[in-house]
């Protein structure tokens, strides 16, 4: 299991492969993306990573905003201006409104009449809709509607009548117009329509066919909800698509949804939620969010202690849901939410419900970067929680959080801090290397006379604290081999150490590995050797498994195929593990270890005489990869 943010990066990555695999000189692929203004910074960082990933040079990507709708400083503007800076071409093509030349030729292909003879009513269409594409098109179905465009049978050919129509009698703008048309609908349709607004541009047709209304809400209802929606479909309002219903465009939603009024909107999307909930049972996970959505923007109605507390549950299942995906926005977005509903008394009454709505919430924060709003979330937890062992969530969190910030020593500080509540205390004090001798005897002593296969077949680690360290131990071996080595070598011993005495864990294969290299330090190098093999048969037996070793590959191959095989081995023989472990370790988040492959794998090649252009080309694939993931810690090691 990796946490959030190594999830994020993962999926970064596996898409960006998986563009790469269906994209290619033979097949190209043109991937369109429309409403890019509404798009969430996540969302925009994965559609940079792929757009500028210069071994796909089979990708042409289109994508389509609204430019009255976003600024300078808006997330979109700051990544194109990302996406051009990395040598992408990007071609602006703007698309306005219709000229009247257009606009004319538009309706003489609809009414299918020469051009010359539509100008007069081209005159009037253009004058009203300003060459707005829908406005036009839902203007000449409206003054058809009306009477005020017919066509005749006697002299077969259009006519309309401009004269009669009264100044107020069409409205002037689209929302307007829109709205007109859908007030001039059946009140069953006209509501189905509202429910449809309430619940967002589309919505899948089994969620909507749950929902039984009945009398409905504010004197409107309908017998058959689907019935009414597919009124809507007959009147070019609402499509139909592989199981949902859709509004034609987004206009058309807003129409709808402005006929609510406004101090009314939040009443019906409570009776949404209401209605949504009352049929959640038959397909709950699929329906969580639309539920969770509706109750959201209906939440300042509810006064009920109860109710708030079970959507607060209920936020915070859709917040963990999206976590899993991952999808941390919307995650941050639910957690939020569900923190928003507690009260004062709430970590007293409700207590597993606030520590995990807080401890995740501090998780997500600290994925997205936003250090200051996960900080406030951690103090939360640090005041509130009820022991130690509730606390260490938020630790690993505060940890992670420091390293991404560059503080390795402050991150190994609080560290060993938590090491010493989880009964594991490491030495702060005194002669670094004195103390690392001390450990090192002990861990001689504790191995004695064992046999590899005596070490492989220790029983499993039962005890949860020392579980929590060895992962803890796993985490500070990052920050410790960047500011400390002294300390990473206590690490790896207290590790090497613990696996001996209380079984064996997922980090054990690490520890071997971290044990090796540190006998590889002292010029022991058959007892490296041994370790390091060890780790990998470790790592081999807990990969068949199919349990959490796989995660630990990147940081075992990097100490083995760096500090330990080349003193016996070709370095050569080192370059396709390494460069295997950097692919893993951007495939399980581990960013670190992955980078550090990919120093050594450069390193490694130009120890066994590759051709220094070869060796530049190495260097500039990795720099790539690490200067699209803001890591620029790469740069400075290699």
């Amino acid at each position: 299991k990796v946490d959030i943010a190594q999830a994020h990066y993962r999926f970064k990555i596996v898409f960006q492969q998986f563009i790469r695999a269906i994209a290619t000189p033979d097949q190209p692929l043109v991937l369109f993306l429309d409403d890019l203004q509404w798009a969430d910074p996540q969302s925009l960082s994965l559609i940079e990573s792929f757009t500028t990933d210069k071994q796909n040079k089979s990708l042409l990507f289109i994508g389509s905003y609204r430019t009255n709708e976003i600024s300078e400083l808006h997330p979109l503007t700051v990544q194109l201006r990302s996406i051009e800076s990395k040598g992408v071409l990007v071609n602006n093509v703007e698309v306005g409104y219709l000229s009247r030349e257009d606009t004319n030729e538009l309706i003489s292909d609809l009414i299918q009449t020469s051009p010359c003879l539509t100008f007069s009513l081209t005159d009037e269409v253009h004058r009203k809709t300003s060459g707005n594409v829908l406005f036009v098109l839902q203007y000449l179905k409206t003054i058809y509607d009306e009477g005020y465009l017919v066509f005749s049978s006697s002299s077969k050919e259009w006519k309309w009548d401009f004269l009669s129509m009264e100044p107020n009698d069409i409205p002037n703008n689209t929302l307007q117009l829109l709205s007109y048309k859908i007030k001039k609908l059946a009140n069953a349709t006209v509501f189905a329509l509202k429910v449809l607004a309430c619940l967002g541009f589309y919505c899948e047709d089994f969620i909507l066919s749950s929902i039984e209304v009945g009398n409905g809400i504010d004197g409107f209802g309908c017998n058959n909800f689907i019935s009414s929606l597919n009124a809507a479909v007959k009147e070019g309002l609402v499509e139909y698509v592989e199981s949902n219903y859709m509004f034609v465009h987004d206009q058309i939603r807003l129409a709808a949804y402005s006929l609510i009024p406004e101090e009314d909107k939040e009443k019906w999307h409570l009776w949404v939620g209401h209605k949504l909930m009352a049929g959640m049972a038959s397909s709950q996970e699929k329906t969580l969010f639309r539920v969770v959505g509706q109750f959201n923007r209906g939440s300042m109605l509810i006064n009920d202690t109860q109710e708030r507390i079970l959507l607060a549950e209920l936020n915070l299942k859709a917040g963990k849901t999206s976590m899993a995906i991952p999808a941390v926005v919307p995650a941050a977005y639910y957690l939020k939410k569900g923190i928003e509903l507690l009260d004062k008394s709430s970590w007293k009454e409700h207590y597993h419900l606030s520590h995990q709505l807080y401890d995740h919430y501090a998780e997500v924060q600290y994925c997205i970067g936003q250090f200051q709003e996960m900080n406030k979330a951690l103090d939360e937890v640090f005041a509130c929680a009820k022991c130690f062992h509730d606390k260490i969530g938020a630790y690993f969190t505060l940890i992670s959080s420091l390293n991404a910030q560059r503080k390795p020593d402050k991150a190994v500080e609080l560290g060993i801090a938590v090491l010493s509540q989880l009964g594991e205390p490491i030495p702060k004090y005194g002669d670094v290397k004195s103390i690392v001798m001390v450990e090192l005897a002990k861990s001689k002593q504790s191995i004695g006379n064992k046999t590899d296969d005596d070490l492989l077949t220790i029983d499993a680690m039962k005890d949860k604290d020392k579980i929590h360290a060895m992962r803890l131990m796993y985490n500070l071996a990052v920050s410790s081999f960047m500011c400390d080595q002294g300390m990473y070598c206590v690490l790896a011993l207290r590790m090497l150490q613990m696996s001996l005495c209380y079984g064996l864990c997922d980090a054990s294969a690490f520890a071997f590995a971290s044990y090796g290299c540190v006998l590889s330090r002292i010029d022991d190098f058959h007892g490296a050797y041994r370790f390091g093999k060890l780790s990998l048969r470790l790592l081999g037996a807990s990969e068949s498994k199919k349990d959490e070793g796989s995660f630990f590959l990147p940081g075992i191959y990097f100490l083995v195929q760096s500090f330990i095989f080349p003193w016996v081995d070709q370095y050569r023989a080192s370059l396709k593990p390494l460069e295997y472990a950097f692919t893993s370790g951007l495939s399980y988040g581990q960013i670190i270890f992955s980078m550090a492959n990919a120093r050594a794998d450069c390193y490694n090649a130009f120890q066994c005489g590759e051709e220094l252009m070869k060796v530049e080309k190495r260097i500039k694939k990795y720099t790539k990869v690490f200067s699209d993931l803001k890591h620029q810690l790469f740069l400075q090691y290699i």
